[in-house]
C-alpha cells in the first residue's frame, strides 16, 4: 500500500489523490502537520518532496498502464 505523509492538506495532495484513485491502487493519505515536505512510503522506499512524488507517481502509471495493456500481466 502508498502512503503519503503531507504536512497540509493542498492542490499537490488532492492531485496524488486523484491519480492513485485513477489507478486503483492502494493508498492511504495520512496529515502529519511536523512534516516539512510530503512524504511517500510503499514497504521499504521512502520518497520525499513534491517533486520527487509526482515523478513517483509518473512512473507507476506508467507501469500500470504496461500491465494492463492488452496481452500483458494476465
Amino acid at each position: 500500500m502508498i502512503t503519503i505523509y503531507y504536512p497540509e492538506y493542498d492542490k499537490e495532495v488532492e492531485s496524488w489523490e486523484s491519480q492513485l484513485r485513477e489507478m486503483v491502487v492502494a493508498y492511504r493519505l495520512q496529515a502529519s502537520p511536523e512534516l516539512v515536505e510530503p512524504e511517500l512510503r510503499e514497504q521499504d522506499k521512502v520518497i520525499a518532496g513534491t517533486d520527487a512524488i509526482a515523478a513517483y507517481l509518473k512512473k507507476l502509471r506508467q507501469d500500470v498502464d504496461d500491465w494492463r495493456a492488452p496481452g500483458c500481466g494476465v
